[in-house]
C-alpha cells in the first residue's frame, strides 16, 4: 500500500518557546485529519535535545474516533476493537523507538472504538532506553465495565505483544 503523505494530516497551533537545547509548546491546539472527521486535542509538550530528544507530552480531548484515527485509507469496513488497538500499540512502540527518553499523558472523555463509544480514558505511557512502559491505562467500556491496565508493551515475533496485569468488572 502507498505511504500517507503524513505532513499533510496534522494541523498544529500554539506558542513556541525555544532555546538551541529545548523547545516548548506550552499550550497547543492539534487537529489531526483522519478519514474526513478532524480529531482535534489540546495539549502541552516539552523537548529536550541531548544525544538522543527527550520529551514529555500531554493531550486532552472531548471526543476522538479511534476507529478514524487508525484505519488505512480506502478501508470500507469498521475495523474490530481489536484491530485499532494493535494498530495504535504498533504505531507507539514505532513513536517511541525514536526517543531515549518520553512521557505521554493521554485524558479522553469519550472515544468511538469498533462502533461503540469507550469513556474516561486515561492513559499514562513513558519510554526509556526503547521499552515502553504503560504506567495506567483505565477506561469506560459499553455497559459501564471497567478496564485497568499496567505493564510493558514490547515488539514481538508478530507485533505488539503487552505483557502485565489487566483487571475488567462490569
Amino acid at each position: 500500500t502507498a505511504r500517507r503523505d503524513k505532513a499533510s494530516l496534522f494541523e498544529l497551533k500554539g506558542p513556541l518557546k525555544a532555546t538551541p537545547d529545548r523547545a516548548e509548546l506550552p499550550d497547543f491546539d492539534l487537529i489531526v485529519h483522519a478519514k474526513g472527521h478532524p480529531q482535534i486535542f489540546k495539549g502541552k509538550l516539552a523537548l529536550e535535545f541531548g544525544e538522543r530528544i527527550e520529551a514529555s507530552a500531554e493531550l486532552t480531548a472531548g471526543f476522538v474516533d479511534l476507529d478514524a484515527l487508525f484505519v488505512g485509507p480506502g478501508a470500507e469496513d469498521r475495523p474490530s476493537p481489536a484491530t485499532v488497538l494493535y494498530m495504535f500499540a504498533d504505531e507507539v512502540l514505532t513513536q517511541a523507538s525514536e526517543f531515549g527518553e518520553g512521557t505521554l499523558a493521554v485524558a479522553i472523555e469519550q472515544a468511538g472504538l469498533g462502533g461503540d463509544l469507550v469513556g474516561a480514558v486515561d492513559l499514562a505511557l513513558a519510554t526509556k532506553d526503547g521499552a515502553l512502559t504503560v504506567d495506567h491505562l483505565k477506561a469506560v467500556l459499553p455497559g459501564g465495565n471497567r478496564i485497568e491496565a499496567s505493564g510493558r508493551l514490547a515488539r514481538g515475533g508478530f507485533g505488539p505483544v503487552f505483557a502485565g496485569p489487566i483487571k475488567i468488572e462490569g
